[in-house]
C-alpha cells in the first residue's frame, strides 16, 4: 500500500534529512525504475502581490518534472473547475500548518502526498516556496525556496529545481536500487560540491548514490561557477559534463575569444572575384592588326625615302610583301 510506504518514507526522511553522498565503489546496474506510484495532489497555488494566472502558467513545468520521476500520479486542483473549488473550500487559512486539516484534505482526495506552492513578488523578482506533505500523517516532508528574476526562463528554472528538491525524499525511499552520477569537467583544479560536500574533481569523478535530487556546484579559479539540481533515478547512470566558462577579462577568456574568431574566419567561404572578359585592346588579335598596320607604314616610308634621288646616283627600291 502506498500509505504504508509513505509512513516508512517519512520516518526515513526525519532521521536522515537527505540522500547520502558517497564516491562510487561498484558499477551501476541497468535502468530499473521504481514501480511503486503515489497519488500527488497539486494544491491551488497561493500568491502575494502578483496574479494567480502567472503562477498557474508555470505549473506545466512542475507537472513535467513530477512525471519525469516516474513515481507520481498527479491530480491538479488548479484552474476554474469543480476540483479546484472543492480544494479551495477545504483549504482554510493556515490549514497546511495544521496536521488534522492537512490529513482531511488528503483523505478527501485520496492523496498520498500534497504539494503546495507559494509565490511572493517584489521589485527584484519572485520568491517561490514549495513544500511536500505526507497525506497519512499531515506532516511536512520537505520545504525549499528559491528566488527568480522577472525573466521567464529564470522562473522556469526555479520551478524545476524546487520540484526536484521537494520530491527527492519520496524518490529516495521508493527507489529500489542505487544509481550512478558521473561528473566530468576539463577545467584545471576544479572542485565539485554535492549537497554541500566537497570533492576534488580531477577532470572526472563517479558517485554511487541513493536515488534523489542532488545540488551540484562546480568551481575553479578564473572560471564562473556552475550550479544545477540533478536527479539520479534508480538504476540510472547519469552523466553530467560541466563546461566552466572563463571569467571576463582573464587571460583564458581572451584566448578563447581569439580561438573563436579564428574558427569563425575558417568557416567563412572565400570570396572569389568574378573574372571580367578582356577589353578589345587586351586581346591578341587587336595587337596583331596594329603590328601589321605599323609594319606596312614603315615599308612605304622607306620606299619613298630611297627612290627618286639625283641623276648619276645609284637607286635602291624597297617593296613590302
Amino acid at each position: 500500500m502506498a500509505f504504508r510506504a509513505l509512513r516508512v518514507f517519512l520516518l526515513t526522511v526525519l532521521l536522515s534529512g537527505q540522500a547520502p553522498v558517497t564516491a562510487a565503489q561498484e558499477p551501476a546496474q541497468k535502468n530499473s525504475p521504481a514501480t511503486t506510484r503515489v497519488k500527488l495532489l497539486l494544491l491551488p497555488v497561493r500568491v502575494v502581490d502578483m496574479g494567480r494566472q502567472r503562477l498557474e502558467q508555470l505549473l506545466p513545468v512542475v507537472k513535467q518534472e513530477l512525471d519525469s520521476l516516474g513515481i507520481f500520479t498527479v491530480v491538479d486542483a488548479n484552474g476554474d473547475n469543480e476540483l479546484a473549488q472543492r480544494a479551495n473550500k477545504l483549504l482554510k487559512k493556515s490549514c497546511l500548518r495544521d496536521v488534522i486539516c492537512t490529513r482531511q484534505v488528503a483523505v478527501a482526495f485520496s492523496a498520498d502526498v500534497l504539494l503546495a506552492i507559494h509565490a511572493e513578488q517584489s521589485v527584484q523578482g519572485i520568491t517561490f516556496t514549495m513544500s511536500t506533505l505526507d497525506g497519512s500523517t499531515g506532516r511536512q516532508v520537505r520545504q525549499a525556496s528559491d528566488f527568480a528574476s522577472a525573466q521567464d526562463e529564470d522562473q522556469q528554472r526555479a520551478m524545476r529545481w524546487l520540484t526536484r528538491m521537494v520530491a527527492s525524499p519520496i524518490l529516495t525511499v521508493l527507489g529500489r536500487e542505487r544509481g550512478n552520477l558521473e561528473i566530468a569537467c576539463e577545467a584545471g583544479g576544479a572542485v565539485v560540491f554535492l549537497n554541500g560536500k566537497r570533492f576534488e574533481l580531477n577532470k572526472q569523478k563517479k558517485f554511487r548514490l541513493a536515488p534523489g535530487a542532488f545540488d551540484v556546484v562546480a568551481q575553479a579559479k578564473d572560471y564562473s561557477p556552475f550550479h544545477d539540481v540533478v536527479v539520479v533515478r534508480p538504476g540510472e547512470i547519469r552523466k553530467l559534463k560541466i563546461d566552466l566558462q572563463p571569467l571576463p577579462g582573464t587571460r583564458l577568456a581572451r584566448l578563447r575569444e581569439l580561438q573563436a574568431r579564428a574558427e569563425k574566419k575558417k568557416q567563412q567561404p572565400v570570396k572569389t572575384k568574378k573574372k571580367e572578359p578582356p577589353r578589345f585592346y587586351q586581346t591578341w588579335w587587336f595587337w596583331t592588326i596594329v603590328g601589321v598596320v605599323a609594319a606596312g607604314a614603315a615599308g612605304t616610308t622607306t620606299y619613298f625615302l630611297l627612290s627618286g634621288g639625283p641623276s648619276g646616283q645609284g637607286q635602291v627600291a624597297a617593296t613590302w610583301r
